[in-house]
């Protein structure tokens, strides 16, 4: 989780990079989609973490992208790009939960299974039982790839609480997944007597 000297210069002129592009956007196509080729992957794996539906994540992901497009010209550079559309991300996942969850009936269940799909579900429904605040930053850390700093914009929080959320997030998470797979062991065996 620390970046060396090395990794943070880097990090910065990437930031200037895309904070240039982000600039050029709005007048250059272009532009913007050299921006969406480099995160793309990043919003996506963020929201497929958090959602479990590749179909859905899919759909959110260009609904982000879409209105980053629409907004680019107030991008102001404050905040790292990634930052900046992270958020856009994180907001619209918290809009579209909202409505899910006003419509659902029943939380999903995990099914026992050894394809990814179902260890993604898994995971999934592991980071559904943390706290909102706490499955959002581990996700932007981990899934979206961004730094403690930049999940700590994200968030709106500082930099230190938000390595210490980083932290608790991670051990609760592993707590559920190792329960989540000592029951599927246990239901395993009670299947094979």
């Amino acid at each position: 989780m620390f970046e060396t000297g090395y990794s943070q210069a880097l990090v910065a002129t990437l930031d200037q990079e895309d904070e240039i592009l982000a600039q050029q956007a709005p007048q250059d196509r272009t532009a913007f989609i050299k921006l969406y080729r480099q995160y793309v992957k990043r919003v996506y794996r963020y929201v497929l973490i958090r959602l479990g539906s590749a179909t859905e994540a899919q759909k959110l992901t260009a609904q982000v992208f879409q209105l980053a497009y629409n907004q680019i010209a107030r991008y102001q550079g404050d905040t790292a790009f990634a930052s900046w559309l992270l958020g856009i991300a994180r907001r619209e996942l918290g809009n579209y939960l909202q409505r899910e969850h006003s419509l659902a009936t029943a939380p999903p269940q995990a099914q026992l299974s050894a394809d990814p799909q179902a260890h993604l579900l898994n995971l999934t429904l592991a980071l559904s039982t943390l706290p909102a605040d706490l499955a959002d930053a581990l996700a932007l850390r981990i899934f979206a790839g961004l730094s403690a700093a930049q999940v700590a914009q994200v968030i709106d929080n500082n930099e230190a609480s938000t390595k210490l959320m980083l932290r608790q997030a991670l051990r609760n998470l592993q707590e559920r997944l190792t329960s989540v797979q000592e029951t599927q062991e246990w239901i395993e065996i009670e299947m094979k007597l």
